[in-house]
């Protein structure tokens, strides 16, 4: 047997503790701790899956952007953010972030080069065609201005080198991308100032729902130039002038209406369902905050009861429809029936649609889709002058319409004086009417029209007699 060998009383089977282990009593070594590693492929699926659940969301264009950036390339962005976090920990403990190595790369580049030349009598710069050159990396443009010299054919070697985006003079060759256009003259460009950058209406914000368009910049004809105060101030908050409230609106002057076509209308209007029960819907608006209208297809809901509302005071009144077309076409409808010299959007009825908007000061009836609404509550004063919301089509149930009784119950109705209908074709009026805490419910009964039934053998039947009278009467 061979010769035994002592071991140490601190570990067991000859190992060596780790370096650095904590030792007990008795020489037991402590378990080494190993360092938690969350892997890079979970991490780039996490920043992925949050990308997607902040898209959506959000509505500023430079963050969908990033957003997109970050969705594409997480791994990028992962590293970035830790290179991130260690220089604002160092910088909270006193200790500068370690600056990035320059990019220094190896070998040749292909630039696309091309001479500037400067008139002497008029000062201005003008650009010749630009070649391509092939030349090695290197710290300095002394190989680059002397070959440019050689491939554009000039008298004298240039001395300064810059690229032509940027306009920033060009120190050396080692990060340059292949194909940037690399300008040689006798002296580098002056650089531009910065310019301030333009307010422009971002799609998708409330100020874009509202108006969707900026105040004119360019003067009118016989106008006033701005003087220089003017030119210089800062731009105001809001670009689009706010909609006037009610009280306004009974100062303002009447529109032209066409007095035989709103006869002729008047008496269509009449012979609707929905005309019967105007005292009874206008009682149960002033003395409800919300009301439930159940009426049949054809009754006349949604084209009369708008019409009472804005007819029995000074009121201001919102219909909300699920799809664009219905906005449009109602509005269209409800403009013909009222008969006005002007055009739809120019007199008492308008509408808002996604990125099409027709309305102007004196639009008392607006028809919008569920969505334009609901941009229009993420502002304060979104429904500041709106004395009546009517939300239409109640009964399809959809994601935004349930949204938006939920957010007109919850937060407009206890913190303004808005009032709520709430019509459908085949709506349940108690479910509704008991969600709002006893909502009064109008039921509008639709019109039959008389059918008669025709079947296909009396139809060849009443055929057959009528070709066999017209051959006897042509024998006869």
């Amino acid at each position: 047997m061979g010769k035994k060998t002592a071991r140490g009383r601190g570990h067991q089977g000859g190992r060596k503790p780790p370096k650095g282990a904590r030792r007990f009593k008795g020489g037991r070594v402590a378990p080494r701790a190993e360092q938690l590693h969350f892997p890079d492929d979970v991490q780039a699926v996490v920043c992925e899956l949050l990308c997607d659940l902040r898209l959506p969301t959000t509505t500023d264009m430079l963050a969908r952007r990033k957003l997109e950036k970050y969705k594409k390339e997480p791994r990028k962005v992962l590293k970035a953010l830790e290179a991130r976090r260690r220089g604002a920990c160092q910088e909270a403990f006193g200790v500068a972030p370690p600056t990035p190595p320059p990019v220094r790369k190896e070998g040749r580049v292909r630039l696309n080069l091309a001479a500037e030349t400067v008139n002497c009598k008029s000062g201005k710069r003008s650009r010749g065609a630009a070649r391509l050159l092939v030349v090695d990396r290197a710290d300095d443009v002394t190989k680059l201005l002397a070959k440019a010299k050689t491939l554009l054919k000039t008298k004298r070697a240039p001395r300064v080198a810059y690229v032509a985006d940027t306009g920033l003079e060009l120190r050396d060759t080692r990060g340059v991308e292949d194909g940037t256009l690399v300008c040689v003259s006798d002296d580098a460009p002056a650089p531009e100032p910065p310019k301030a950058p333009e307010q422009a209406l971002e799609l998708g914000s409330p100020a874009a729902w509202d108006g969707l368009a900026l105040t004119a910049t360019t003067p009118r004809e016989g106008a006033v130039a701005p003087s220089r105060e003017e030119a210089v101030a800062p731009p105001r908050e809001e670009a689009v002038a706010p909609l006037p409230s009610p009280a306004e609106n009974r100062g303002a002057a009447p529109v032209r209406i066409d007095a035989g076509r709103k006869a002729a209308m008047d008496a269509i209007r009449e012979r609707l369902p929905a005309h019967a029960f105007r005292a009874r819907i206008l009682d149960a608006v002033r003395a409800n905050r919300v009301v439930v209208v159940a009426g049949a297809t054809g009754c006349g809901k949604s084209t009369q009861i708008p019409q009472f509302l804005l007819e029995d005071a000074a009121a201001r009144v919102v219909v909300t429809q699920p799809r664009r077309v219905a906005a449009v076409s109602l509005a269209e409808r409800v403009h013909g029936e009222r008969a006005e010299r002007v055009a739809l959007g120019e007199g008492s009825v308008g509408y808002s649609v996604r990125l099409d908007v027709r309305r102007s000061a004196a639009t008392r009836l607006e028809f919008v889709t569920v969505g334009v609404l609901l941009r229009r509550l993420q502002r304060p004063d979104g429904l500041a002058d709106v004395t009546h919301v009517v939300v239409d089509e109640a009964h399809e149930r959809d994601v935004l319409t349930d949204f938006l009784l939920v957010a007109l119950k919850t937060k407009t109705l206890p913190t303004t004086s808005v009032k709520l209908l709430v019509m459908s074709a085949t709506l349940d009026a108690g479910l509704f009417a008991s969600y709002f805490g006893g909502a009064a419910a109008v039921e509008i009964p639709g019109r039959l029209h008389p059918v008669q039934h025709r079947f296909a053998d009396a139809c060849a039947r009443r055929v057959a007699e009528a070709a066999t009278g017209s051959r006897r009467a042509r024998d006869a």
